[in-house]
């Protein structure tokens, strides 16, 4: 009996070291290949290698090949040299899995990403796990980790918002006889330009109604980790053009819109201007303080008063925030909100016009990259299928609470009103549009257009789970 179960057991050793002399045998050549789909992908062409070096602060796209050159089909898996530093994840659109299996001749091509978010360039060695073929779990060698997490790939985000609106279905609403598309199940619609297209939608795509799940993280501390401890909450107004444009969710404070010994609606001179953009640091009261998150003095009363301003912490944060917002031409044409009644689709026309106030010299145009809110982008921040007022008459509940722009609390406006040289637009807290003295003061809520070239690496849009940008390389 004991020389039988002595043969059994020995056939069994056989059988197993048979078999896994077999599974070395198998091995497979692996090739990091260059790719057509991104500039920053590597080109490793020798079959000797598999290491990457990601540099500091990077990320590296590869094509993972792996070729079966034996005779025998076999579980695979990807795996990399374990380090901390390195975030190795498979893209959710690559043409083949991280693990499967592969027959005999047969060719794997695994899209990795690869992301340093360390100090210094760290290398990376890509290799393959094999196992049988019936399953199991892989041997996985000591500091080898598994490839398991997916990665999603940035999608522009002015294309992202634009393919939501042209995918959804529309329904028409009119709003001071004109026609606009309304795709209600992302609470974005067409201004139609202010309703000069013949096009339903040829205009500007914007958000609309109470609450739209328009919310992003911005002006991040760290943007590898997006959170409401490390990023503001701004919103997205919506897509002009190719660039997506955004409001800080919450105001940065009460300031004036200019000092009342040089009062003037001119906003390409105003101190607001030059407390919110950069190149005006040399100046004695805001210059620059909010673009800089720096501290200083600046203008905090209607009689020119001044008062220490601390923007550490409400400012701009680093050079990776700056390096997302665009330098882009605002139009500063003017409105009279105080005696004619304006909508929506007229403010916008009025604002990109050239009536100014008489003999004031002011410019029709400014280029920089934070200003405010136009009365337009408030306008159609309203449900137009509940509000059908203008703009002077807001307060009505149907619109007040209808816009996820009005907050509340009065807040400056860009343009300026026509009938004083002193007199800018604003919103009431009532929800009302109307006119202020440019010495007084009222809450400044940033507004700036994000460069074309933003992506968006994941999020939903709501508040609980805003959209991420992926941050700058500097």
């Amino acid at each position: 009996m004991k020389k039988k179960i002595t043969v059994i057991l020995l056939i069994v050793l056989i059988i197993t070291i048979t078999t896994a002399v077999l599974y070395q045998t198998f091995a497979m050549d692996t090739i990091i290949e260059e790719s057509y789909e991104d500039s920053h992908l590597i080109s490793l062409k020798s079959l000797d290698t598999k290491t990457v070096t990601v540099p500091a602060h990077d990320s590296k796209t590869i094509i993972y090949k792996i070729h079966n050159t034996n005779n025998g089909r076999v579980r695979y898996a990807v795996g990399y040299n374990t380090n901390s530093s390195v975030a190795v994840k498979i893209y959710n659109n690559s043409e083949d899995l991280e693990e499967g299996v592969i027959n005999a001749n047969e060719y794997r091509y695994v899209k990795l990403y690869l992301e340093n978010s360390s100090s210094a360039n760290y290398n990376i060695t890509i290799s393959t796990i094999l196992g049988y073929e019936g399953g199991g779990d892989f041997i996985v060698p000591s500091g080898i980790s598994l490839v398991s997490e997916v990665y999603i790939q940035p999608e522009n985000m002015a294309k992202m918002i634009t393919d939501l609106y042209n995918s959804a279905s529309k329904a028409e609403v009119i709003n001071n006889n004109i026609t606009y598309n309304y795709a209600s199940s992302f609470n974005l619609m067409n201004d139609r330009l202010g309703g000069t297209t013949e096009s339903l939608d040829s205009g500007n795509i914007r958000y609309y109604g109470a609450d739209p799940n328009n919310y992003l993280y911005f002006n991040c501390s760290d943007y590898n980790n997006q959170t409401s401890s490390t990023c503001e909450l701004w919103r997205i107004i919506g897509v002009f053009g190719n660039r997506v444009k955004i409001i800080r969710n919450d105001s940065i404070g009460e300031y004036v819109y200019d000092d009342y010994s040089d009062s003037i609606n001119d906003w390409s001179r105003s101190e607001a201007m030059k407390l919110l953009n950069d190149g005006y640091e040399d100046e004695n009261f805001g210059g620059s303080l909010y673009y800089n998150a720096a501290s200083g003095s600046c203008y905090v009363g209607r009689n020119a008063e001044v008062a220490a301003c601390d923007f550490t912490s409400t400012g701009l944060k680093n050079d990776q925030t700056r390096s997302l917002i665009d330098q882009v031409t605002w139009s500063l044409g003017g409105i009279d909100l105080t005696n004619i009644e304006i909508y929506s689709d007229q403010a916008y026309q009025y604002e990109r016009g050239d009536i100014v106030y008489p003999n004031s010299g002011n410019p029709t145009t400014w280029s920089g990259q934070i200003a405010f809110i136009y009365p337009s982008d408030y306008g159609y921040a309203a449900d137009f299928s509940s509000c059908s007022q203008n703009l002077r008459n807001y307060s009505d509940s149907s619109c007040r609470y209808n816009n996820w722009l009005n907050n509340g609390a009065d807040q400056w406006l860009l343009t300026p009103n026509t009938t004083s040289s002193i007199f800018v637009n604003r919103v009431f807290y009532t929800g009302v549009v109307m006119r202020a003295t440019s010495y007084d003061t009222y809450n400044i809520r940033p507004t700036l257009y994000l460069k074309s070239s933003s992506t968006v690496i994941s999020g939903t849009g709501t508040s609980s789970d805003p959209y991420r940008l992926k941050g700058t390389n500097l």
